[in-house]
């Protein structure tokens, strides 16, 4: 069986966000509905396809929060 348009294009997506977060990406957790097809028969559902990706990470403190914000904008390496 072929994975659907609609699935394939949402795992692109998150394919493609846990590029971008680099070493983040071991501190995230993936949320919402992009990752409803990696939880579920993915042949046999199909999903709205989702524009964003929505991920949560623990953060202590605002001078973390700063860091965690400069990170992903790109000001930091």
């Amino acid at each position: 069986m072929e994975i659907n348009k609609v699935n394939a294009s949402v795992i692109y997506l998150l394919e493609k966000a846990a590029t971008a977060l680099g070493t983040l990406l071991t501190k995230v957790v993936f949320t919402g509905g992009s990752i409803v097809p990696i939880y579920l028969d993915r042949y046999q559902y199909e999903f709205r396809p989702t524009q964003d990706v929505d991920c949560v990470i623990e953060i202590t403190g605002r001078v973390a929060y700063s860091r965690l914000e400069k990170k992903l904008r790109g000001d930091l390496a």
